[in-house]
């Protein structure tokens, strides 16, 4: 009776979702500036954006790296490399498109499908990665503030300190991730018994620090791809932005309207006249999206197609 209680509350926030989402574009289709938006877009610098392709292919597999190395394989067969990366893929397509929270609920049986683990161990490994997600993003936070508000020399003075402190910091984090695993997934009935522990090697805070670093780098990419290069600052902060406004769109898909108005704000701070950073925002949104979503379905269908004609030529030489 409680999961399905869950399970309609979950498809009243899906639906009232739907109808926020067609009302916030039905209100950029009618306010905006659609001919500014697809003058920017068509002046992007293709090996630019090239170079933005990359970086979030980079992502993606720093990404899989981490969740292998939170949840490591019992199964060799069944939990290869490439299911650690199809599982990466499908996450982040969903997380990027659903609304904010949303995304991560779909982690386990993501997780269970493509890699056979049970749903606790997967959220437990879900919720070390996102602590040490935290910790990355204030960092970013740290960094971008003093760089823009201090000065360059004090920014990179708080960069290396906070370089210095990231491993503790992570570690911090890590074990309060555990904890909050732990109380939340021993309430649950279907949870009874013991969970893989999901502690952070070296390699996943590498992972981590890559997989940010990478972000920014796409970030970057994209708006120099657009004629506005904004820096190593600069990326860091549209970053930030982009996140924590989009950690606020609980009832808009794809964080429309919310991210938007987010990312015009941080191009405003960057010293962009809202005539021209509107348009660009929208026009970034769009490649952002296409990179942080409709990039990880292709893969995945490819990687998927790929799979499937690898098993048909291994039955057919069998046979």
């Amino acid at each position: 009776m409680t999961r399905a209680k869950g399970r309609r509350s979950r498809l009243r926030v899906f639906i009232a979702s739907g109808f926020v989402t067609a009302a916030v574009l039905a209100a950029l289709v009618l306010w905006v500036d659609w001919a500014a938006v697809r003058g920017v877009l068509r002046a992007v610098d293709a090996v630019l954006l090239t170079g933005a392709v990359l970086s979030s292919l980079v992502l993606f597999a720093l990404r899989a790296l981490r969740l292998r190395e939170l949840l490591p394989p019992v199964d060799r067969e069944r939990q290869s490399a490439l299911r650690y990366l199809r599982t990466t893929l499908l996450h982040q397509a969903v997380f990027v498109l659903a609304p904010s929270g949303s995304g991560d609920v779909v982690f386990p049986p993501i997780a269970r499908l493509q890699l056979g683990l049970p749903w606790r161990d997967a959220a437990a490994a879900l919720f070390v990665a996102r602590s040490l997600d935290l910790v990355a993003l204030v960092a970013a936070v740290l960094v971008a503030a003093c760089v823009f508000w201090i000065g360059n020399l004090a920014g990179w003075l708080i960069g290396g300190a906070v370089a210095v402190l990231l491993v503790p910091a992570f570690r911090i984090a890590a074990r309060g991730g555990q904890w909050v695993a732990r109380k939340l997934l021993d309430r649950r009935r279907a949870a009874r018994g013991a969970s893989r522990s999901a502690a952070p090697s070296m390699t996943a805070m590498a992972a981590t620090i890559g997989s940010w670093c990478a972000a920014c780098a796409m970030m970057g990419l994209v708006l120099a791809a657009l004629g506005r290069p904004p820096g190593i600052a600069g990326s860091a902060l549209l970053l930030v932005a982009l996140n924590v406004s989009g950690a606020l769109a609980v009832f808009t898909f794809a964080g429309i309207g919310f991210s938007d108005i987010g990312f015009a704000g941080a191009l405003l701070l960057l010293g962009l006249d809202g005539g021209e950073a509107i348009p660009l925002a929208l026009a970034a949104r769009m490649l952002l999206l296409a990179l942080g979503a409709g990039l990880p379905l292709v893969l995945d269908l490819a990687l998927a197609g790929a799979t499937r004609m690898a098993g048909v030529s291994a039955i057919s030489q069998n046979g």
